[in-house]
């Protein structure tokens, strides 16, 4: 009950702190400083128990110091870290997946032999995942690692549909979905990419570092909390 966000002291006391400012991501960040405080505490009492020094409630030693040092790392991590995730639920809110999705990409056909797409796209791009699609109707998905399960020497006699992730498969977001969801389902499901599309008309692609980039561009560094 320490009063050190994240511990459950500390979310009582950013409950609190919210009650009375009306603003979660200042609550949340007072709370968070008071526990990398309180982190900060344990740091420097686990450092002097390595030197012989006695510090009440703690006691003394090199490996309870050790130990009393280390929790002391994570909580101010965790302190960091959570104070972070406020700030990016907060910072993306009601913003569409439409805003943050790109819609420069290559996309290829389930037609084509892998050794095309290699050739005339995985080579020449950064790109990773390329739809495929016929008539701007999303049919699937392929990437490097779809590429990689295959023989090389199969490359030229295979579909780019036989290795593909179908449709029924992939979670598509439609163009209502949150950016702040779509993050999360990209966190979930350990994917860099997720097809956006309308009615199975593909519209763009989504990732990890689109989302990003847009975080970036929109906030600042959070004040009080060193980095």
């Amino acid at each position: 009950m320490v009063p050190g966000f994240p511990l459950d002291g500390g979310r009582v006391l950013r409950a609190v702190l919210w009650g009375m400012t009306g603003d979660l991501s200042q609550a949340t960040r007072w709370a968070a400083a008071v526990g990398q405080g309180f982190a900060w505490v344990l740091i420097a009492s686990g450092f002097a128990m390595i030197l012989g020094l006695r510090v009440p409630l703690f006691g003394s030693g090199p490996v309870a110091g050790l130990w009393i040092a280390l929790i002391g790392w994570f909580l101010n991590n965790a302190a960091l870290a959570s104070y972070r995730r406020v700030l990016m639920q907060e910072t993306l809110g009601d913003v569409p997946v439409t805003r943050v999705m790109h819609r420069d990409f290559a996309v290829v056909t389930a037609e084509a032999s892998v050794q095309d797409l290699v050739d005339e796209h995985l080579l020449g791009s950064s790109q990773r995942a390329f739809p495929v699609a016929e008539e701007g109707r999303l049919r699937g998905l392929v990437c490097l690692d779809d590429v990689r399960k295959l023989d090389r020497e199969r490359w030229a006699d295979t579909r780019v549909g036989d290795i593909m992730t179908h449709v029924e498969r992939l979670h598509v977001l439609d163009p209502g979905a949150k950016a702040n969801d779509a993050l999360n389902l990209l966190v979930e499901r350990g994917v860099n990419q997720l097809p956006v599309a309308d009615d199975g008309r593909l519209l763009g692609l989504v990732t990890r570092e689109d989302i990003l980039k847009w975080l970036s561009l929109s906030t600042t560094s959070p004040t009080g909390l060193p980095r």
